[in-house]
């Protein structure tokens, strides 16, 4: 899958597969620069096949 952060490339979020099929989770973390306030934009576009994403958390980093 690709990233893109306010119009930024942060390219190539790894989904990992099973041949068979069958489901499989995980987690990945990933440092990228947002704006302040809440004028941000995300997008994840991409990938093969059926992915979901549950979810997506922003923290502040120190």
């Amino acid at each position: 899958m690709n990233l893109m952060v306010n119009h930024m490339d942060y390219s190539l979020v790894n989904a990992v597969s099973k041949e068979d099929g069958a489901l499989c989770s995980g987690i990945t973390g990933l440092t990228v620069r947002i704006n302040k306030g809440n004028n941000n934009t995300l997008r994840l576009t991409g990938g093969h096949g059926e992915i979901l994403i549950k979810g997506i958390s922003v923290e502040l980093f120190d």
